[in-house]
């Protein structure tokens, strides 16, 4: 059976088209500090792509477009390999998801590995696919089954969220979303931050990473608890006077995740929910505290609107004559994890 694709994987389909799909690779490595057997790996990743639809979409290109469809299961035997230290493990694990992949082909791919002290699974897997937050349900889930292979994922059929998609573009709350995201850009908000200022974007990048101390992550949680804002909202403040300061601009947009998981069953579902929705921010002279409220109250309305994708804005736009080519140059993502995790 084949199904129309979501508005993200169309999204991701046409941005595959243009530009080499290692790109929207994402990787996961779930690590164990004791030898478990290539076997009992290998069943274990089995038992998710039975249990988890999500794992098995495959896309084909028909006369009348891309459509999805869900590849029967069937027990693998997936790659094994064996590296002598963690440093060689990283080593494979970054060739691994920069090879590109078939569009056509599988798109969830795994790779068993052993170390002299550990054993585990590493995965690439194409954006088209699976979101970021699958990370979790993926590593919860291969730890389950380790510990009790009779554990058996309980999701809903990925195909019924996209069977919800096409309900919901036919419904009064897709007016209702439509008319807030319009409301959005009456103030012609600046989308194309970097390349206005006369700069070529690439794609190339280098990693930079900074531990805030502890005392520093108390006062943040603290200010924001006194003043009743997330730290999300707290760092896209911090992040949106940088970008005041540097560009010279105070009415714009940044790319922000939605989860787009209203419902526990969803929540626990592998798939491609999650998409990238313009934040606009229009900074006022005020204090640091006024703008933080004023960036609080927007994100919780996009929260509202959530199920209106990026896709949806685009045509939207197009249909109102606005020549906006894009929606957002920068992005920003905050995720918050517990010590040692």
């Amino acid at each position: 059976m084949y199904f129309k694709p979501t508005s993200s994987q169309l999204n991701f389909y046409t941005k595959n088209s243009v530009l080499d799909n290692s790109i929207w690779n994402q990787s996961l490595l779930v690590a164990y500090s004791k030898v478990y057997s290539y076997e009992k790996l290998n069943d274990a990743y089995n038992f998710l792509r039975r249990d988890h639809e999500g794992l098995r979409v495959k896309f084909k290109a028909t006369v009348d477009g891309l459509v999805s469809y869900v590849e029967d299961y069937e027990h693998m035997n997936f790659p094994f390999i064996k590296v002598n230290s963690d440093e060689e493990l990283l080593e494979e694990a970054r060739k691994f998801v920069n090879t590109p992949m078939d569009l056509y082909g599988m798109l969830v791919n795994p790779i068993v590995f052993q170390t002299p002290s550990r054993s585990g699974i590493m995965i690439s897997a194409h954006h088209i696919a699976i979101d970021g937050y699958c990370s979790f349900i993926l590593a919860e889930d291969i730890n389950k089954y380790l510990q009790d292979q009779e554990y058996r994922a309980t999701t809903q059929p990925y195909f019924e969220y996209m069977a919800k998609e096409e309900k919901y573009k036919q419904s009064k709350r897709f007016i209702s979303d439509k008319e807030f995201w319009k409301s959005q850009f009456n103030t012609n908000p600046i989308c194309n931050i970097i390349s206005s200022q006369n700069n070529i974007p690439d794609f190339s990048s280098e990693d930079f990473s900074k531990e805030f101390p502890a005392e520093i992550v108390a006062k943040v949680k603290t200010f924001c608890a006194d003043n009743e804002i997330s730290p999300t909202s707290f760092f896209n403040t911090v992040y949106a006077e940088y970008i005041r300061r540097t560009y010279d601009v105070e009415n714009f947009t940044i790319g922000v995740p939605v989860l787009n998981r209203t419902t526990q069953a969803e929540i626990d579902t592998i798939g491609l929910f999650m998409h990238i929705v313009p934040l606009v921010i229009n900074l006022q002279p005020g204090s640091f505290f006024e703008n933080a409220k004023l960036i609080e109250d927007s994100w919780l309305n996009i929260f509202r609107h959530q199920k209106f994708t990026y896709r949806d804005i685009k045509q939207m736009l197009h249909d109102e004559n606005t020549t906006v080519n894009t929606l957002y140059d920068i992005t920003s993502d905050l995720l918050e994890f517990a010590p040692n995790e």
